[in-house]
C-alpha cells in the first residue's frame, strides 16, 4: 500500500538566523518540469547507490523532475508508478495547484536521495 501525505507546504529551512522559504506551486505539471524558474537554486541530488551520501558535485544532479504524479484521480501515484525525481501534485495531476518534490525509490531508482537549495 502507497502511503499519501497531507498537502504541501512551503519548506523553511533556517540558515545561520536567516530564515528561508520556497514554495513549489509554481512549478509547471509537466514530467520533466524544470526547477530553474519556479525554483530557482533547488536541485536533485543522487548518489547512485544506496549506501552513500549524494554530494553537490555528484554526476547525476538535476535541476528537472523526471516524473510527476497526483495523489487521486487521472496520474495518481500507484504501485506501478516509476522511480524517480518526483513533481507531486496534491488531488489530480491536470487540476491539483498544491505542488511539492521529492523522490519515489524502485528497484530501477535505488539510492540515496535529496532535494536542496544549491549551497556553495
Amino acid at each position: 500500500a502507497l502511503a499519501q501525505t497531507a498537502s504541501a507546504q512551503a519548506t523553511a529551512v533556517t540558515l545561520t538566523g536567516t530564515s528561508y522559504s520556497q514554495n513549489f506551486d509554481g512549478i509547471t505539471t509537466g514530467s520533466t518540469s524544470s526547477l530553474t524558474s519556479s525554483a530557482p537554486g533547488w536541485s536533485f541530488f543522487k548518489s547512485g547507490t544506496s549506501s552513500s551520501m549524494p554530494t553537490y558535485t555528484s554526476g547525476s544532479n538535476s535541476t528537472a523532475v523526471s516524473q510527476n504524479a497526483g495523489t487521486a484521480g487521472t496520474g495518481a501515484v500507484s504501485s506501478a508508478s516509476s522511480g524517480g525525481a518526483y513533481l507531486w501534485v496534491s488531488g489530480t495531476l491536470a487540476s491539483g495547484t498544491d505542488k511539492s518534490i521529492g523522490f519515489l525509490s524502485t528497484g530501477s531508482y535505488p539510492g540515496t536521495t535529496s532535494a536542496a537549495p544549491a549551497c556553495p
